[in-house]
């Protein structure tokens, strides 16, 4: 989940999400068709920032006969009591995991910052090469790379720990 949850609202009351922010991943992981807009099976629902007085209806202007607003809004608040809490640890985590990559390569940088103070205040072109060079040697540098391998790597561990912790809760759609 990104800064907002999204979910589907079926015609039969089902309140279907899944871990990603956008609605298109639980509508093909559903198998809904989203072939018609009068009268349509499904209304789309985004909580800006996890916050229920930010809750809104995409397309609210096509809303079918049989949505009931004030319906919505309490299912929503309900499965945002369940997820709300997996969510906190999941931006927890992504923040520890860019501090720790921040703390592994922060010598690499900061000599790359202190290589590029050189050529900030030149319109020498040799100069400007250096710092080029300086950003390679950063990207080279082997801190750097086993630094963006762990970042990634723990991003996909994190990310399937998050998708598997929602799947627990009624109207999660798994991936294919």
């Amino acid at each position: 989940m990104g800064a907002f949850f999204s979910a589907i609202l079926t015609r039969e009351g089902k309140l279907l999400f899944c871990e990603k922010d956008y609605h298109e991943a639980t509508i093909q992981r559903a198998g809904l068709r989203d072939n018609k807009l009068e009268d349509r099976d499904f209304v789309r629902i985004v909580i800006l920032d996890g916050d229920m007085d930010k809750f809104r209806e995409d397309e609210w202007y096509t809303l079918p006969k049989w949505y009931n607003r004030a319906e919505a809004k309490l299912k929503c608040l309900d499965l945002l009591t369940l997820v709300m809490p997996v969510w906190d640890v999941y931006n927890k985590a992504i923040k520890s995991i860019r501090n720790f990559y921040g703390v592994l390569t922060k010598s690499a940088w900061d000599q790359y910052l202190e290589d590029r103070k050189d050529a900030e205040n030149s319109d020498d072109m040799e100069v400007w090469n250096k710092l080029d060079d300086a950003w390679m040697q950063y990207l080279k540098n082997r801190t750097v790379v086993v630094g963006q391998e762990l970042y990634k790597e723990a991003m996909i561990l994190l990310e399937r720990f998050y998708a598997e912790s929602l799947s627990t809760i009624d109207g999660y759609v798994k991936g294919g």
